[in-house]
């Protein structure tokens, strides 16, 4: 084993994974009785789009059920202890033009109240943070819409200025915000 990786907890099987290579996964046992008994041994055929790493940054992403990470170049790995199988994602800036680089040491971690990765890329990559959403296990994304916000209310400021506000709205994925139409009378 060897330091600048990863150990993230896995709580569908209550297992550790040490995220060392792409090619080298370890699962990591505790014995919670005797913590002597524990083990340590390295997964076996894995597959999928395994990814090539250096210094490594993954978190759990309780949504998805997947230990994600790991950007490089602008691709997300994602690996399913479940399955024993990487998947590899090109990460696309909003809005598009730029490019994402590569995460800065371990500035990674996952925040399960908005269903996203937050990390910091690297100096060569502008040291810029971004915010990931890793997309469903069938790579289509999102296909449930949120509820529409209940309680719109406007209120007239002037001629050319109204003020718009509503409650929130709910989703099983969650709510990134809201995109407001305007139309104009025809004259």
């Amino acid at each position: 084993m060897s330091y600048a990786k990863n150990l993230v907890y896995f709580p569908p099987n209550g297992k550790m994974y040490y995220v060392a290579n792409g090619d080298a996964v370890f699962e990591v046992t505790l014995d919670r009785s005797d913590l002597n008994r524990s083990s340590v041994i390295q997964v076996s055929g894995i597959s999928g789009d395994v990814p090539t790493l250096r210094e490594t940054g993954f978190a759990y992403d309780s949504t998805n059920r997947i230990i994600g990470g790991g950007v490089r170049d602008g691709m997300f790995s994602a690996y399913d202890p479940l399955k024993k199988a990487w998947t590899s994602r090109v990460m696309l800036p909003d809005p598009p033009g730029g490019s994402i680089g590569t995460l800065a040491f371990h500035a990674l971690s996952y925040d399960p109240v908005n269903n996203v990765f937050v990390f910091i890329t690297n100096y060569a990559s502008g040291r810029h943070t971004w915010v990931y959403r890793y997309g469903t296990s069938t790579g289509t994304g999102d296909t449930m819409p949120p509820a529409a916000p209940a309680g719109l209310t406007a209120a007239v400021v002037s001629k050319s200025q109204i003020d718009l506000s509503w409650g929130p709205s709910s989703d099983n994925v969650g709510v990134l915000g809201y995109k407001k139409y305007i139309r104009k009378p025809i004259s």
